[in-house]
């Protein structure tokens, strides 16, 4: 069986995603938890694009860049400790 670059990268974060979260201190706080969640949905993304090409464009990043930067900040009012 023959797996491309991209599958071999979802399993490789697979993998390493069900190592992270077998450790104790691991989870929501983790850089590389949040990371692998984006990552997957980034991915998802860019297979279902029309495009051909393996990374987004700049203005796709802009508006990546946008949204997460918008949803961090209802994360901290909703869930942060009230000032």
């Amino acid at each position: 069986m023959k797996i491309n670059k991209r599958q071999l990268k979802n399993i490789i974060k697979e993998m390493k995603t069900k190592i992270l979260l077998e450790q104790s201190d691991v989870g929501l706080f983790s850089e590389d938890y949040i990371y692998d969640l984006i990552a997957e949905e980034l991915d998802a993304y860019l297979e279902s694009s029309d495009e051909s090409d393996e990374f987004l464009s700049e203005k796709e990043i802009d508006l990546f860049k946008v949204a997460f930067n918008g949803a961090l900040k209802r994360l901290i009012e909703d869930y942060g400790s009230p000032q």
